[in-house]
């Protein structure tokens, strides 16, 4: 299997206190994570270095050429006004090309994830959360990511909705890093437990 990602003694502080330092380890094409610990442990903020949006106070991090990423965040944005379909398209590359595959692939991700209930132009913002939740992983899916990052994307969901958001994950070939306190997915949907404490990995 392939190495998407290469960290390399990673260290981060918030303020003077180390949330982690000295962090070694690699990720492969199909290993599944489930990263679990106390609140404050630096989980959330070691998703967003993977995910490039924050740098590191020290180390480095490798990837692989031009890796896609996924990155569910656990309260996702949308744009004012945006329709379902609108906002699986935000995360396709083809869209942008104007190419009809994108639309075509949107729509299989309507139907995948049971948004077809509403319809493709339905309004996000009169959605519950559980279904915003659901838009918001499709629309990282729609990015036809090699690495998936998942940020608490159980939280204020019913068991239901949980279920079809593993069965959705468990279709994704690419490798995965869950952070979640929610056994019943990670149950479901993860291979191997990291635990993220006293500023370390494990």
């Amino acid at each position: 299997m392939a190495i998407l990602l290469t960290a390399h003694q990673l260290r981060h502080a918030f303020g003077a206190r180390a949330l982690f330092e000295g962090l070694n380890f690699s990720l492969e094409t199909g290993e599944r994570v489930a990263l679990i610990g106390p609140n404050g442990a630096g989980k959330s903020t070691l998703l967003k270095i993977l995910a490039r949006e924050v740098n590191p106070d020290q180390g480095t991090l490798s990837f692989s050429r031009g890796l896609r990423v996924g990155f569910l965040k656990q309260v996702p944005q949308f744009s004012l006004g945006a329709t379902i379909r609108d906002t699986l398209l935000e995360g396709s590359p083809e869209a942008e090309q104007g190419s009809s595959d994108s639309h075509l692939l949107a729509h299989e991700w309507i139907s995948r994830l049971e948004l077809d209930q509403f319809g493709p132009e339905h309004p996000i913002e009169k959605l519950s959360g559980g279904w915003k939740k659901r838009v918001a992983l499709g629309r990282e899916l729609m990015k036809k990511p090699e690495l998936l990052l998942l940020d608490e994307p159980t939280n204020h969901l019913d068991i239901e909705t949980i279920d079809a958001l593993a069965d959705a994950l468990n279709s994704f070939e690419g490798g995965m890093i869950l952070v979640s306190h929610d056994f019943r997915l990670i149950n479901q949907v993860a291979k191997e437990i990291w635990v993220c404490e006293n500023q370390t990995i494990t």
